[in-house]
């Protein structure tokens, strides 16, 4: 016998969603070092870069055109061709069906008298603190950081603009969980980790995910997945052949044992038996490194022997390790290492664009 569903079924969403989690956390086991990578983005060279090169670009996209719907069924038909067209004919008829289904209006020929300028503030500057451009370099700061974003806008409560935004903002995702709701309706709304009361309602938010494949019946695909950590092995990979270099360069290619001569020789205070003569040597040479004066000098008073091992820094070794992070991290990115990272071959503008086209 045929299935059929009646109005208000959703079969997919009662496959996926299986329980009924309303103004519960969906959990979001993927995310737990979230907190991690966030504080990473201030240490962490190429971690930054890649973000900042990807959001910069991001923050370039702004709006030049507001359209306003004419024929709504011509809107519908033009929606569906989802702007893949590669013959004349097609590009013919999606710009008639576009022409047809709105008007549009430039952002520039929007004047304080025009009933669009609100919208046009909104656009301008979504809240006192952010301009277009800086909100949506956050956008894509936290949906790299996070697996996804989510703007969130405070509505007019004045009767001239009732309903209407007023300020939009992005909110920082790493910081927040998703309500689970029911089968129907699996979202009722997203707070703070930290803040439980304060609940961000569904209708004033957008949210925006990448894919991920974590169909887990509670809804964890809808957190998508962090490209912050997917790479995050390769970012400490770079961290640690920088780390080796660093530690070459201030001598930690020298590597010592140090001895009493004997232990007759071991001038311990009084009160200290034999027994721990040689512990209180350890703790008087640890000490003295820590008071090593800026010529490198520590005195320790005990005449002493070593046996010296050489740790010698392989520059090749850190050298392919920190370029091979930059390649494969970009690659996360869909980007081009000598475009993010410039070298003397990525330096070039008319490379650069190349690369990027």
């Amino acid at each position: 016998m045929a299935a059929f569903i009646t109005k208000g079924d959703n079969l997919f969403n009662e496959a996926i969603f299986q329980h009924n989690y309303k103004n519960v956390p969906i959990p979001s086991f993927a995310s737990g070092n979230l907190k991690t990578y966030a504080d990473a983005i201030g240490t962490n060279s190429i971690l930054y870069t890649l973000l900042d090169y990807k959001a910069k670009k991001s923050s370039q996209i702004k709006p030049i055109i507001v359209k306003e719907v004419k024929d709504k069924l011509a809107a519908k038909e033009f929606y569906k061709w989802n702007g893949k067209f590669t013959e004349a004919y097609e590009i013919r008829q999606h710009n008639h069906l576009r022409t047809k289904a709105f008007e549009e209006l430039p952002m520039d020929e929007i004047d304080s008298n025009s009933e669009l300028f609100y919208l046009k503030k909104l656009l301008t500057n979504p809240n006192p603190n952010q301009t277009w451009s800086a909100f949506m370099y956050a956008n894509s700061m936290f949906e790299d950081l996070a697996g996804w974003s989510l703007m969130y806008g405070e509505r007019a409560k004045s009767a001239i603009h009732r309903g209407k935004f007023t300020e939009l903002y992005q909110m920082p995702t790493h910081e927040m969980e998703i309500m689970g709701g029911t089968p129907m309706e699996p979202i009722s709304g997203y707070r703070f980790k930290s803040f439980y009361r304060q609940i961000f309602e569904v209708e004033n938010s957008i949210r925006n995910s990448t894919f991920s494949p974590l169909y887990d019946s509670k809804g964890g695909h809808l957190y998508g997945t962090s490209k912050v950590k997917v790479a995050w092995e390769l970012f400490k990979v770079h961290s640690e052949a920088i780390a080796r270099e660093y530690s070459s360069n201030s001598g930690g290619d020298l590597r010592a044992i140090l001895m009493p001569e004997s232990n007759e020789t071991i001038a311990v205070p009084e009160g200290i038996g034999e027994n721990k003569a040689l512990s209180w040597l350890k703790d008087s040479i640890t000490r003295a490194f820590r008071q090593m004066t800026s010529q490198r000098i520590s005195v320790v008073g005990q005449p002493l022997k070593d046996i010296q091992f050489r740790n010698d820094l392989n520059p090749d070794v850190t050298s392919n390790s920190k370029r091979d992070a930059k390649n494969d991290a970009s690659a996360v990115w869909g980007l081009d290492s000598t475009v993010v990272f410039p070298t003397e071959k990525g330096t070039t503008y008319e490379n650069q664009k190349d690369q990027i086209a």
